[in-house]
């Protein structure tokens, strides 16, 4: 698939020949998907996607942007059985972002740079129709170049790895309970459990849930620094902590077609 996109731009306020109501840009767009199953129970595929965006001032600027994006990524899906499922997935993906210096023969100078690795495995298991088991593990990181960024270089990496029960009692009772565990280059390990349970009393259904949750500042949270001339300042801070929250819900559904009525309670504690 190949896309491209331009326009020369045009002015519908020529009283402000500093402001052009669109300006000119030119971007392109191509990406590509194989797959491949060699038996029935097995398939693999190949994608990627290539992007690339110029944008022209009218106010003659002796510089303009240039953005440009790669991204390569591969999964494979294996079915050991009826019921359960295995998979493999990988991406990696880089964004960047040019001044092309007209005055300079064109010459490209780099703002900024983002590149970001993810690996997946995730195997879903049905056992004895009543239970189902998901586990996992998955890998990140985050590298980013910028000439906002203090230092200019900054990179973080995350191991994760997960595992959730969907456990049914009866017809009418479901249980689901999981973790997930977290391995973060800053901030070591954190561990956030969840717990839910269905019970159906018809036309009723009521649900209970609690579940921990986390989040690891951002490489610009932490570091990025822009002075927009005095006007304004973006600054970030070195000495941010995750965030963590605990989360308690309880709902109740009226399930027929007419009326259908829910209301949910819940209650969401920050740090």
């Amino acid at each position: 698939n190949f896309v491209r996109n331009s326009t020369d731009g045009y002015d519908l306020t020529p009283e402000t020949p500093y402001e052009h109501t669109q300006e000119k840009f030119a971007n392109y767009t191509v990406n590509q998907k194989f797959e491949y199953s060699p038996i029935s129970k097995l398939t693999f595929s190949l994608y990627g996607n290539y992007y690339q965006n110029e944008r022209f001032y009218a106010n003659s600027l002796p510089s303009h942007p240039k953005y440009f994006d790669y991204m390569l990524g591969f999964k494979t899906k294996y079915y050991p059985n009826e019921k359960s499922t295995l998979e493999i997935s990988a991406y990696a993906d880089r964004y960047e972002t040019d001044d092309i210096l007209e005055e300079l023969n064109n010459r490209k100078q780099l703002q900024q740079e983002s590149q970001i690795e993810n690996v997946r495995v995730t195997g879903n298991f049905i056992i004895k129709e009543k239970h189902t088991l998901t586990i996992g593990s998955e890998y990140f990181r985050d590298n980013l170049y910028s000439i906002r960024i203090e230092g200019e270089n900054r990179s973080a990496d995350e191991i994760i790895l997960f595992a959730q029960e969907d456990y049914s009692i009866g017809e009418n009772i479901s249980l689901v309970g999981g973790f997930r565990l977290n391995k973060h280059s800053d901030y070591n390990y954190h561990f956030a459990p969840k717990l839910s349970l269905l019970w159906k009393v018809k036309p009723i259904n009521i649900r209970l849930s609690f579940g921990t949750g986390f989040r690891s500042p951002t490489i610009k949270e932490l570091y990025m620094y822009f002075d927009e001339f005095g006007w304004w300042i973006v600054k970030g801070n070195p000495n941010l902590q995750p965030e963590s929250s605990k989360y308690i819900s309880c709902s109740f559904e009226y399930a027929k077609p007419t009326p259908d009525i829910s209301l949910n309670l819940y209650y969401n504690d920050l740090d």
